[in-house]
């Protein structure tokens, strides 16, 4: 009966200490994030860039389509130079921003405050290891000039911060491809 008590004791006590050091993990990862749920993100005046995967990055060019089957507007800025409305991750060196806009929020002037549903990634791209892709939902991002007709760009700043090691801040001129 106490060899039966003892081991009772050991496996609550097991699973207690297991219990205690997961949820302080995970209470751990939640304080980490929460430290980048910071609304008081400023815009920078630079171009735009950052970090992506601890690596630095800096935007080169970038285009903004309209896509065909669900009419969003669709954002991608790279850190080198190509055919500016056939840009590839695959050749990128270190990824970069993407996201996209729904014709409603396609407008100068308007803050976007990312949240579950409007925001960035950040994508890192290497030919042996692949994509990894970083959900920003903690920043902002607004259109300051578009101009589909003469010179086809689109002008904006954006801030936004995965975590340390992942975040951008800048402005951007993009080609508007049609």
């Amino acid at each position: 009966m106490k060899k039966l008590s003892l081991n009772k004791f050991i496996i609550l006590a097991c699973a207690a200490w297991v219990f205690m050091f997961s949820c302080s993990k995970k209470e751990d990862n939640e304080e980490e994030n929460n430290s980048t749920n910071d609304t008081s993100l400023e815009y920078l005046d630079q171009n735009l860039q950052g970090e992506i995967e601890n690596t630095a990055w800096e935007m080169v060019v970038g285009n903004t389509k309209r896509n065909w089957w669900n009419g969003n507007y669709e954002f991608k800025m790279v850190n080198i130079l190509g055919d500016t409305c056939f840009l590839n991750f695959v050749d990128t060196a270190y990824g970069g921003v993407i996201f996209s806009l729904t014709p409603e929020n396609f407008k100068v002037g308007q803050t976007l405050t990312f949240n579950n549903f409007e925001n960035i990634t950040l994508v890192e791209y290497t030919k042996n290891d692949g994509p990894h892709n970083f959900g920003v939902f903690n920043g902002k991002l607004e259109l300051t000039k578009i101009d589909t007709v003469n010179d086809n760009i689109v002008e904006g700043k954006v801030v936004g911060k995965y975590d340390k090691d992942n975040f951008v801040n800048g402005n951007f001129t993009i080609k508007y491809c049609q």
